[in-house]
């Protein structure tokens, strides 16, 4: 199989569809269901890494896919290899800290975010991905098909979340309690 530049500096085995990634707990409220109705035509390929008890039910969503797969856990190195391998994250869920999302981020891929999450900011500021509706399937489809016009200075976007990341933590912290208080 020929080999292809991601443009910064790793090469990975070409596909014939992209490869989307989502690193999460399956449960319910992480909209798993609008990410298989998005991909169900064969448009790219996803691989699900994560436990829960929505688990078993994905498993029965996605059977008669053969380019959607959710392998459950996964070590930590295997999580990163595969990250390594994505050409998008895709993590649609209410996500207060989104740390998943920020080692996408640092691992130089695209995200594609859900408008209500708080990482949506992020994404918006940096332009290192898409923001989508949250429950329509044509803009994770309009999304992917854009990622390779994406041109991020992954380094700046890197620099940033490193200096920026404990006060991002924090003040998500300070919102989840101030709500949970109210």
């Amino acid at each position: 199989m020929p080999a292809s530049s991601r443009g910064d500096g790793r090469v990975i085995p070409r596909r014939a569809r992209p490869l989307a990634i989502s690193v999460s707990r399956i449960v319910e409220g992480k909209r798993m269901s609008v990410v298989v109705s998005a991909l169900s035509n064969g448009c790219a390929d996803w691989l699900v890494i994560g436990d829960g008890r929505g688990l078993p039910s994905l498993r029965d969503e996605i059977s008669r896919y053969s380019n959607i797969r959710a392998v459950g856990s996964l070590s930590t190195t295997s999580v990163r290899r595969a990250l390594r391998e994505a050409d998008i994250f895709v993590s649609l869920g209410e996500e207060e800290f989104g740390i998943q999302v920020h080692e996408a981020l640092l691992n130089h891929v695209p995200v594609i975010v859900s408008a209500d999450s708080h990482v949506s900011s992020l994404v918006a500021e940096f332009r290192c991905g898409f923001i989508v509706s949250d429950d329509d399937p044509t803009d994770i489809r309009n999304a992917i098909a854009q990622v390779g016009k994406l041109r991020p200075d992954w380094d700046e976007i890197c620099r940033q979340l490193i200096k920026h990341g404990p006060t991002y933590f924090r003040n998500s912290l300070v919102r989840l309690i101030t709500q949970g208080a109210r």
